[in-house]
């Protein structure tokens, strides 16, 4: 048999409510921290700058909400060697400044396949 046109359109609407509360179900908060604590900080290092940024930037990451961090002029000299064991990091320089990309391992892991 076939089905009607208004039982088609009933089923298609129904259906597309299905896959819309599904979509929204799925759907989740991204949380990004995002700072620059300015190459003066560390290169000068007034009032011991380069210790507190430091000590600052392991306790916003101790914050197990957060997904991912991108920090400018941290690196491994400014202590990202030793970050939280729950982070990963990409690192690059774009200009003069030194940037990383952290990214919280317990929910999130680097692609085996190439591309950007």
């Amino acid at each position: 048999t076939t089905m009607s046109t208004s039982s088609r359109l009933i089923k298609s609407r129904l259906l597309g409510s299905c896959m819309l509360l599904l979509l929204t179900e799925l759907s989740a908060d991204l949380h990004v921290l995002q700072w620059n604590a300015h190459w003066q900080c560390f290169a000068r290092n007034q009032n011991d700058c380069r210790r507190q940024a430091q000590s600052i930037l392991h306790g916003m990451l101790q914050d197990p909400d957060i997904d991912f961090a991108n920090v400018i002029e941290f690196d491994d000299v400014n202590n990202l060697a030793s970050l939280p064991h729950t982070w990963g990091r990409l690192q690059t320089t774009c200009g003069r400044d030194r940037v990383a990309l952290l990214y919280n391992t317990s929910k999130w892991r680097t692609s085996s396949l190439g591309g950007s």
